[in-house]
């Protein structure tokens, strides 16, 4: 069940660190996090970002599709207890060249202090402000980097881009064994305009990230998991907090522009940048796009089998993203296994088969002898279908159907198997992207798998003509 707090709430600060970040997120109303006395925020904080920014908890991450903001939310957040004597920040990226580097954080931070009474040092990759505070920049490439903070202490460490980091050890060690303050004393320095000594500032260890890059799984695991299993109503609010951005978040972005480029991207990275999709990756699994070596041909004395899964229809306004009629041609040799051709098609029914009957043709020319299988659908209709194909449409070629008897998942472990082993080959083509991004992103919900099904069915026609070779050869 989730809470909407309205703008009538006059103690919604004093009331947020009891609730978790998310009820905020299902509010457009602008939220007013705590400012730096002295004019150092010359933005005005989107929504959610006004949520991360209120927070005072001890962990949060700001994180999910590009454009959302995260960068500009950790310097804004760095900057919020700039005011107070003494206090310390930390702004992290795992190399010096994504942290210098063109839109990186420093560039960021000129930005937003140029024009004011903050120093840069630009040896020390730090501003100091007049109050005494700082915020410095810097980076973790190597596990060992870490200890180049081991001495340090501040009340704010930010990571930018978390997933960055292939292991949580970086995070933790930096993020919370450098993260201190002072007992309260009344020799401490105290802000003359909001009157906050260094310990009252709260102790924060923040993060801007996207779903993907190597550290996907630990971030994934810390901090999205438990937030999805609070909004399946499974567990309590979770102590580390989770604020989901997306470009639709950000009124300060091109949106239109940018949602046009990441539409150039393949499915995951374009799933993961354009709307936030931590599980895309996750909820696959079963194939990976390293595992399959890039050949140019197929050895000589192959074996071929062209696998249909038949599934297109024409797009329409209802369903704009139909299914494909899927071709895959798998080859075997010398105990190996290759994916020589992929061809798809979204049309009419004689559009599929006036390309099925094309493909065979270019096939027995390209290879010779080549197996033709389509996956038969259960009940008469499905028997009808191949009988008309093999008396009507693919008459001299060896056609028949095939009932594959099991889920999908079930039918893609073996090809999943060999190509985790290192047996599988695919023949380089314009097709090999398209390919890989399904089988990449397979058996997540939602998600087309028709090169799949075309793929699992022809290693299965052809793994099963190895055995009764092989059988045969015992026999005898």
């Amino acid at each position: 069940m989730t809470t909407i707090l309205t703008p009538e709430e006059t103690d919604l600060k004093a009331r947020f660190d009891a609730l978790p970040v998310e009820i905020l997120q299902d509010t457009s109303t602008a939220i007013e996090p705590r400012r730096p006395c002295g004019g150092y925020w010359t933005t005005e904080p989107h929504p959610r970002q006004g949520a991360f920014l209120l927070f005072t908890g001890r962990e949060a991450l700001f994180g999910g599709a590009a454009g959302g903001g995260k960068s500009w939310a950790l310097l804004l957040a760095a900057l919020q207890y700039v005011c107070v004597p003494g206090y310390r920040a930390l702004l992290l990226r795992r190399t010096y060249k994504q942290l210098s580097g063109d839109d990186g954080l420093i560039q960021k931070s000129h930005l937003l202090l140029d024009h004011t009474d903050a120093v840069y040092h630009p040896g020390d990759y730090r501003w100091t402000f007049p109050s005494g505070a700082s915020i410095t920049f810097g980076y973790l490439q190597y596990e060992q980097d870490k200890l180049n903070y081991s001495s340090l202490a501040y009340q704010y460490v930010g990571f930018d881009e978390l997933t960055h980091w292939p292991i949580s050890n970086p995070y933790t060690y930096v993020g919370f064994s450098r993260v201190r303050r002072p007992a309260p004393s009344d020799d401490l320095a105290r802000c003359p305009g909001c009157g906050l000594s260094v310990a009252d500032v709260p102790l924060r260890t923040r993060s801007g990230t996207n779903p993907g890059s190597p550290g996907a799984q630990w971030v994934y695991d810390r901090f999205v998991m438990p937030w999805e299993k609070w909004r399946a109503g499974e567990i309590k609010s979770p102590k580390r907090k989770f604020v989901r951005s997306l470009i639709s978040d950000n009124p300060s972005l091109d949106q239109e522009s940018y949602i046009e480029s990441l539409e150039e991207l393949g499915l995951v990275e374009r799933e993961q940048l354009l709307r936030g999709d931590w599980s895309i990756k996750s909820a696959g699994g079963m194939f990976k796009r390293q595992d399959f070596n890039l050949v140019n041909e197929v050895p000589i004395g192959a074996s071929y089998c062209r696998y249909w899964d038949m599934a297109a229809t024409v797009p329409n306004d209802e369903n704009p993203d139909p299914d494909w009629t899927a071709g895959v041609l798998m080859a075997t040799v010398d105990g190996r296994w290759y994916v020589a051709d992929v061809v798809k098609i979204r049309g009419t029914p004689a559009q599929s088969e006036a390309l099925i009957l094309q493909t065979a043709h270019m096939d027995a020319n390209r290879f010779g002898y080549v197996k033709i299988r389509m996956e038969q659908e259960p009940g008469a209709s499905g028997k009808i279908a191949i009988a008309y194909y093999q008396t009507e449409v693919l008459v001299g070629f060896d056609f028949d159907g095939h009932s594959p008897g099991t889920d999908k998942i079930t039918r893609a472990k073996p090809f999943s198997n060999a190509t985790e082993n290192g047996n599988t080959s695919m023949v380089i083509g314009l097709w090999n992207s398209e390919y890989l991004d399904e089988l990449e992103v397979f058996p997540k919900k939602g998600f087309h798998d028709d090169q799949v099904d075309g793929s699992s069915g022809g290693f299965s026609i052809l793994a099963n003509d190895f055995v009764k070779k092989k059988r045969m050869r015992i026999i005898v």
